[in-house]
C-alpha cells in the first residue's frame, strides 16, 4: 500500500505591492513609450528628471504611478509614458 504525502497549501498571494529585490526577476519591457514633451517646456527650454514609482500587476499592466521628485511641467508627460509602458513577465 502506497504513503500518501499530503504537500503543505501554496503560501498566499500578496495583499498589497511588493517592491522589486535582488531575489526577484524584473519585467522586461515590451513596448517603449517616449515621454511627449511639453511645448511649454520645450519652448522655455526645460529639462530635468522625473522620478516616478509604478504599480504593475501580475500580468504587467501599470496600475499606478507615483512622482517621488517633481518637475512641475513635465510631470505629467512622464506619468503618461509610464502609464503606456507594457512589460512582460512577472516581478516574483
Amino acid at each position: 500500500m502506497a504513503a500518501v504525502v499530503q504537500l503543505p497549501p501554496p503560501p498566499p498571494e500578496p495583499s498589497g505591492p511588493i517592491h522589486l529585490h535582488s531575489g526577484m526577476k524584473a519585467p522586461v519591457k515590451i513596448v517603449d513609450v517616449a515621454p511627449i514633451y511639453p511645448e511649454i517646456s520645450r519652448r522655455a527650454r526645460l529639462q530635468g528628471v522625473v522620478i516616478l514609482e509604478a504599480v504593475l500587476d501580475a500580468k504587467g499592466h501599470v496600475e499606478s504611478v507615483r512622482v517621488l521628485r517633481s518637475v512641475p511641467t513635465l510631470d505629467q508627460a512622464a506619468i503618461d509614458a509610464v502609464a503606456a509602458v507594457a512589460l512582460h513577465g512577472r516581478a516574483a
